[in-house]
């Protein structure tokens, strides 16, 4: 039920989420907590793809169910050894955060961007996703979800996440949850 619409957006998929390292925790109050770590990269647990790690810094900011704030920054090579591409550094920036609007109504929304200076040129992407949920019934909510993303590739060099040609895609989904 935490996942309003009980499905990802593209930022979600588009997003490393298997990633093997160590990170260390520190509450700064008892509602902010920093967070850094360093980790083989993305998407490489079996096999470590580059020579370099990746390190992710994170503040977290929570008060109640309903209200919060995650600031995330990674940056690391993740390019395979020998790519075109070169081995710079991807800088990657991840903002998600909620509220509670009134009793009935909730909103969240994700901002995930990126730059990777390669040696064919820039490339970077930046995706939007907003979410909004209303309670019908104490039993019955509405909620929505629209989702862009966008990324720029110079020529000859890989995409990040949506293939040759690509540039832009969204997606939207409106989802009823009875409980």
């Amino acid at each position: 039920h935490q996942n309003w619409n009980w499905s990802y957006s593209n930022l979600f998929a588009a997003a490393p989420f298997h990633m093997a390292g160590a990170r260390v925790l520190y509450p700064l109050t008892p509602r902010v907590q920093l967070s850094g770590g360093v980790y083989n990269g993305w998407e490489q647990i079996q096999t470590d793809e580059t020579p370099y790690k990746t390190a992710l810094f994170a503040m977290d900011w929570v008060d109640g169910d309903e209200r919060f704030f995650t600031a995330q920054y990674s940056v690391g090579v993740e390019r395979v050894r020998g790519a075109p591409e070169g081995a710079r550094p991807r800088h990657t920036l991840d903002l998600y955060g909620g509220v509670q609007l009134s009793r009935r109504w909730r909103v969240r929304g994700n901002v995930f961007a990126g730059y990777e200076p390669t040696a064919l040129g820039g490339a970077g992407w930046v995706g939007v996703a907003a979410y909004a949920q209303v309670m019908l019934r104490p039993w019955l909510f509405l909620a929505a979800r629209a989702d862009v993303l966008h990324e720029r590739i110079p020529g000859g060099a890989e995409a990040l996440f949506l293939g040759d040609g690509v540039a832009t895609i969204g997606s939207g989904t409106l989802t009823l949850d009875a409980r």
